[in-house]
């Protein structure tokens, strides 16, 4: 028996689903029911996305699937709704996590940015902000 989370058990399991943070944890996590604590859930859920080797599998999946509950590759509904579009879909190119770019990318798509990209980030302004400096 896999431990995917509920999430994907109405899916046909995909190889990505696999490698994902979420393996395993409660479903009810990613599609929150309870109105009163869905912000602290979705909160907690996109945390776990956060940095996920898969997320923009996750996404996509959520995207060629028209899913529109729960928190898919670190989005909620709301966010994932216009980049349904096939125009959007098609301008979307893959984010290059633990980069300056990535982080720029994350940001652009109203997405947290990971924690790889947002250190790459940082990075990138010490670097530039020193070079100014000396």
């Amino acid at each position: 028996m896999s431990d995917l989370p509920d999430t994907f058990a109405m899916f046909t399991p995909t190889p990505w689903m696999e490698r994902a943070n979420c393996r395993g944890m409660d479903a009810n996590l990613f599609h929150p029911v309870r109105s009163g604590i869905a912000a602290k859930l979705v909160r907690q859920a996109k945390q776990v996305c956060d940095g996920c080797d898969v997320r923009d599998e996750c996404l996509d999946y959520a995207l060629e699937h028209n899913i529109k509950v729960g928190v898919y590759g670190g989005t909620t509904p709301d966010e994932r709704r216009p980049m349904a579009s096939g125009d959007m879909r098609r301008r979307i190119r893959p984010i290059t996590h633990g980069t300056d770019r990535g982080y720029r990318m994350e940001l652009r798509r109203g997405l947290p940015p990971c924690v790889a990209c947002t250190e790459a980030h940082n990075a990138y302004v010490a670097e530039r902000r020193d070079g100014v400096a000396s």
